[in-house]
């Protein structure tokens, strides 16, 4: 066994960071920029789904925003799917005002800040500072004005329009009257006054207008703060809520068209103030002579408003009193919705008080209550938990159930595919969350301490977790169990956990005990315990390639031990300083340390040499916490990197640890690329380098003092030593920092377990123009041009040397889908993994699935060889192309299996059905032996075979076509509707047209011939068959129960020469034989519109009828059509056209 010590950075190749930089940024075009792009921004938050703050409903009632921390999430229930937007306040988010439109929300943090946010473009438009917390925020019905409370007043706004406007919060008036702290708002409908209650116990009514006989009104009526109040529906009947538990139900004697608008103050005139002087020399007169006790005709009309105390509720009736803490209402449907502080939620029917239902959803304090626009949906936030509920009360179901982890995440880890992401945190919960919808899909609470370290194994069926209970379990993510459990053989905290490649190795490292163990997945069996360490497993990793496995320890060394040498310690690497984090590259070639120092040191674990070396502790730029007696330069000597991930390509290594700050190195250049600010929420401790004098006194920092956390007024005194989880104080500032950091396996995406959540980072392409190869003939223009000379193969190679996505998305949709396989072939070999990482980044937006899953099928096919040899290189482009692909394949085979069911459904009705007509085929009774319009000779209706046989089987019938449209063929409706009858009726159709040029072609829009213009009637009448049409000189009487002819002029110009020669007409010969033989045979015959004149013409003594005999406003029947049937030796029956008809010769 080798020990290899450090190398003293003297002795190793290290050049100037300057040079460094510049070498990096001239090779950067070519090498790493190539192979990864750093334009990564924040795209999600998962694991935080409430925090503070109040809920609301988007107009449409479709979609939830909650605030989490200093941002807000938008939770969209209907498509299943959250985002949280990518904007944030300085401090957590205390209340939350939505414009009724929807597309304006203004957020207020914990000291009064407020952001004007556009929710369309996601984006803050403006920022304004009440400069006093802020504790409600409301926007009138009409979306004109705003209301706040802040301290003891309330003010109104003018709501930002669309005009553009120098300053979008523009102060209206301000409302006094409270004597502490204001608390609630609610509108009337026709935003014509507002309701505003306080901690003191009253609720004041104002109006948003100047009203004569309204200004303001105060009620009292309460023994303990308003929590709501609110307007009943067109009225100003209001309800009010205190915390108590008490509900006031207050009647007006003033409707809201009862109010009367005060004129505004005019300046008078000379003239004017003498006359009114005289008007009040002769009120005072009239004064005199009044009789005291009665009012005048003028205070009759301004009487002012009165508000009445109708009726008082109260919601601890049995003696648990509970402290009410929200409420809210809706006013279509009368619903009142209570939270208490134990958890409880209480549904009333207003102003009755009825109660609806009464339901305990957690055992912590309902923050906040909302109710979607419909009624259907409530909406619940518990803050002490970080649960987001939904639910459904008339099915009293849930709608979303979602709960972050009570602490702090502790690990993270993708799965092979980067769908999903599991999570571990302090609270003993292993989550695994759906990174496209942002969802936690399954959580798993068998541990019984905190999680250390969570992943998946290679299937990506598998999650493991190690724990401080001293267990290992494997959870099945097809049957959501723990079916396998790893234990040591004397109790012990594991640390860290890895897998190997394969998913059949399992080892952990433990705390206590300074020893690694290694399990087999398949039989659970504890294969060997690895020792020689002498201080705690701090990290394990397997090699990806080889069998080998890296553990680092406190005693500042890395052991490399050899699966297949029966565990023996291959190599030990000493380093100066205590080991925090190993990764390996994704190639198995290099292996990355960081240790206490703040130092990543990457090591050839073949021959044990350190290769590289980055000093990243000035990079961390640690903040100072409110209760540190030294600097935040003095505190940042001691803090180090906890969590390392190489990129995907491993040109790269992501770093983050006790800082705000995520780091990407460049490995080979070793140096900084690119820090990203996880967070500016000063509501966390250690955001800022230098604390601020002003809450310093001369008993020292005014953070020493517990405030309470404003939800009640109790203080707990915090235990000294306590380290994680709440202090045991009620009210505590967590501390920043990064606990675990990982690289998605398609490249594009990395997370990072913080103190917010857990957080999303996603690659934009669209931040920066990164052009490939780029020229100056090259232009948006120039593509277009070789675009349209159908150049479609350099037409694709110029977009993609652009590299704009818009342009390289419009170049692929244009070319034809007939030529795809052609210009795979012909792209060169360069662009073929650029055109596969396109395509799979277009998988995830677009609507053209099939055509994107026919160039991906086309490429690997043609390319399949090729793309094999570099396989590592396009592994994460592969596993996104697999991403992609899967997801739609999960969402479409869902509604594909509910089609195929739905379908069979139908189909056994359908199967019901022709049972039950053929039983009334069978009956001779049936109203739809009628339903023919010609019978042949001497057969009666009863004895035919088309409806004898009916119950025996399936009455064939065929339809003979004489093309496609009224004037030149067969009338479309006709025939569509006799087919529809007889397919109703259980019988099989067949379509036959005889295979001759029609007469001629008539064009349908003018009424007019069309010039020299000739057309097959077979081809024709296949438009209406589907092509499924036969040749009428195939047709037999054998094969058919009977034969129906649709009407429509091709009748007589196609079948026949009736409308041309008339009563002297030649009828088609394969015509004139299915008549004769259907005729011979006894079966029946059909005959539409002008088509009866063709057996007429055959029959000759045949009855038949088209109508009525004379012309009816110059609409069909024609008369001499009648004429021409009676010359044939046919003879007319007289007919109303909407009444069926039977007859026979």
């Amino acid at each position: 066994m080798r020990v290899k010590g450090v190398r003293n950075e003297e002795s190793l190749p290290v050049a100037s960071p300057l040079s460094r930089a510049k070498r990096f940024a001239a090779e950067s075009g070519t090498s790493a920029a190539s192979g990864m792009k750093f334009a990564y921004r924040f795209s999600n938050l998962l694991g935080t789904v409430y925090r503070c703050g109040n809920l609301k409903f988007t107009p449409d009632g479709n979609s939830l925003i909650s605030p989490v921390g200093n941002r807000i999430t938008v939770f969209d229930l209907k498509n299943n799917k959250s985002e949280t937007l990518p904007l944030a306040a300085q401090y957590n988010v205390a209340c939350m005002g939505l414009s009724p439109d929807g597309n304006l929300a203004i957020l207020v943090d914990e000291e009064g800040s407020a952001l004007l946010v556009s929710l369309i473009g996601k984006s803050v438009i403006h920022r304004f500072h009440f400069q006093k917390p802020v504790h409600s925020v409301c926007f009138s019905p009409n979306g004109k004005k705003f209301v706040i409370t802040k301290d003891k007043v309330a003010l109104m706004y003018h709501a930002p329009g669309k005009k553009r406007e120098f300053n979008a919060f523009v102060l209206d008036k301000t409302y006094y009257g409270a004597y502490d702290e204001t608390t609630c708002i609610d509108w009337t409908d026709d935003s014509r006054c507002f309701a505003v209650g306080s901690k003191d116990m009253s609720t004041w009514v104002f109006g948003a207008e100047r009203w004569v006989n309204l200004v303001y009104y105060a009620l009292g009526g309460h023994k303990d703060a308003i929590i709501a109040c609110f307007f009943e529906e067109n009225s100003l009947d209001l309800y009010t809520v205190s915390r108590d538990g008490a509900l006031c139900v207050w009647q007006c004697d003033t409707e809201l068209s009862g109010l009367i608008p005060r004129t505004p103050k005019s300046h008078p005139t000379d003239q004017e103030e003498s006359a009114k002087d005289l008007e009040e020399d002769l009120i005072e007169t009239q004064r005199d002579k009044e009789i005291h006790g009665k009012a005048s005709g003028n205070e009759k009309q301004n009487k002012k408003v009165k508000y009445s105390c109708a009726a008082k509720y109260f919601f601890n009736k049995e003696g648990d009193f509970n402290t009410l803490t929200a409420a809210a209402y809706h006013k279509k449907i009368h619903l009142l919705v209570t939270g208490f502080a134990s958890g409880i939620f209480h549904l009333h029917e207003l102003p009755e008080f009825n109660l609806i239902h009464s339901l305990s959803i957690s055992d912590q304090r309902i923050a906040s209550i909302s109710i979607n626009s419909t009624g259907d949906w409530i909406a619940f936030g518990c803050a002490g938990l970080g649960q987001l509920l939904v639910w459904e009360w008339q099915s009293e179901s849930y709608v979303l159930k979602q709960q972050g982890h009570f602490n702090s995440m502790v690990s993270l880890a993708y799965s092979p595919d980067g769908q999903y992401l599991v999570t571990g945190g302090d609270d003993g919960k292993v989550k695994v969350w759906n990174t496209s919808s942002g969802f936690c899909f399954v959580t798993f609470t068998e541990h019984t301490s905190i999680i250390s370290a969570v992943t998946f194994t290679s299937s990506g069926y598998v999650v493991l977790s190690a724990s401080f209970d001293g267990t290992v379990r494997a959870f099945d993510l097809h049957r959501y169990r723990n079916f396998r459990t790893f234990t040591s053989p004397r109790p012990t905290q594991f640390s860290c956990l890895a897998v190997d490649s394969s998913g059949e190795i399992v080892s952990a490292g433990s705390q206590d005990s300074f020893e690694v163990f290694v399990w087999s997945l398949q039989s659970g069996r504890l294969l060997d315990v690895l020792d020689g360490h002498e201080g705690p497993i701090s990290s394990l990793c397997f090699n990806p390639v080889k069998c080998v496995l890296a553990s680092a320890s406190w005693d500042k060394t890395v052991r490399l031990w050899d699966m297949l040498d029966s565990w023996r310690t291959k190599e030990t690497l000493a380093l100066s300083s205590d080991v925090l984090a190993v990764a390996f590259r994704p190639d198995g070639s290099e292996l990355a340390v960081a240790s206490l120092d703040g130092q990543i040191t990457f090591w050839d674990h073949e021959n044990a040499m350190q290769t590289g070396s980055i000093m990243g502790r000035h990079d961390l730029q640690m903040g100072r916490k409110e209760l540190d007696k030294i600097t935040a330069k003095q505190a940042a000597k001691g803090k180090s990197f906890t969590s390392l991930c190489y990129s995907a390509d491993g040109q790269c290594i992501l770093a983050g640890g006790l800082s705000k700050y995520v780091c990407i190195y460049h490995v080979k250049e070793q140096i900084l690329i690119k820090k990203f600010e996880i967070s500016c929420n000063l509501s966390l401790d250690a955001m800022e380098e230098y604390l601020d004098r002003r809450k310093m006194t001369e008993f020292g920092s005014m953070a020493l003092i517990e405030e309470g956390n404003g939800d009640d007024d109790d203080i707990v005194i915090p235990l000294p030593g306590v380290k994680r989880g709440d202090m045991s104080s009620r009210h505590f500032k967590p501390e920043i920092r990064v606990t675990c950091l990982r690289f998605s396996p398609t490249g594009r995406n990395w997370a990072a377990t913080t103190t917010e959540g857990l957080l999303i980072y996603s690659l934009d392409s669209s931040l920066t123009f990164d052009p490939f190869d780029l020229e100056i003939d090259i232009t948006p223009s120039n593509i277009r041009k070789v675009l349209h000379q159908k150049e479609f193969t350099k037409a694709i190679v110029m977009a993609f040397r652009l590299n704009e996505k818009k342009m390289i998305q419009e170049v692929l949709e244009t070319v034809p889908y007939d030529e795809i396989d052609v210009v795979c072939s012909s792209l060169p070999d360069l662009y073929i993994e650029k055109v596969l990482e396109f395509l799979a980044s277009c998988f995830e937006k677009s609507r053209h699935l099939e055509f994107y899953l026919i160039w991906t099928q086309k490429l690997l096919m043609l390319h399949g060889c090729k793309l094999k040899t570099r396989s590592e290189k396009l592994l994460p482009i592969v596993q996104f192309l697999q991403k992609s692909i899967q997801k739609h394949f999960e969402d479409l085979s869902k509604l594909c299996d509910w089609n195929c069911y739905n379908m069979k459904y139908i189909l056994s009705i359908s199967q019901q059905r022709v049972e039950m007509w053929a039983a009334k085929f069978a009956n001779p009774r049936s109203p739809l032996l009628s339903s023919v319009l010609l019978l042949s000779k001497g057969v009666p209706a009863s004895s035919s075979p088309f409806h004898s046989s009916a119950h025996r089987h399936r009455a064939k019938v065929a339809v003979v076509l004489s093309g496609c449209g009224v004037y030149d063929g067969t009338e479309i409706h006709e025939a569509s509707a006799i087919m529809v009858h007889l397919s109703r009726g259980g019988a099989s159709v067949d379509m036959y047209a005889p295979n001759i040029s029609q007469m001629h072609v008539i064009d349908h829009s003018r009424g007019q011939p069309a010039d020299r213009e000739s057309r097959n009637v077979l081809t024709e009448s296949a438009r209406i068959a589907r092509g499924k049409i036969t040749d009428l000189a195939r047709l037999t009487a054998r094969d058919y129960d009977a034969v129906v002819f649709p009407g429509g002029f091709g009748a007589a110009k196609n079948l026949s020469t009736f409308s041309v020669d008339g009563k002297d007409c030649k009828v088609n010969k394969d015509v004139e034989r299915v008549l004769k033989d259907f005729h011979k045979s006894g079966k029946p015959i059909g005959l539409c519109c002008i088509a009866p004149v063709l057996a007429a013409k055959v029959l000759p003594g045949t009855e038949v009828t088209v109508g009525q005999e004379q012309e009816q406003g110059g609409k069909w029947p024609h008369a001499s059509t009648v004429g021409a049937i009676k010359a044939m030796g046919g003879k007319h029956c007289v007919k109303d056209v909407t009444i069926s008809f039977s007859c026979s010769v």
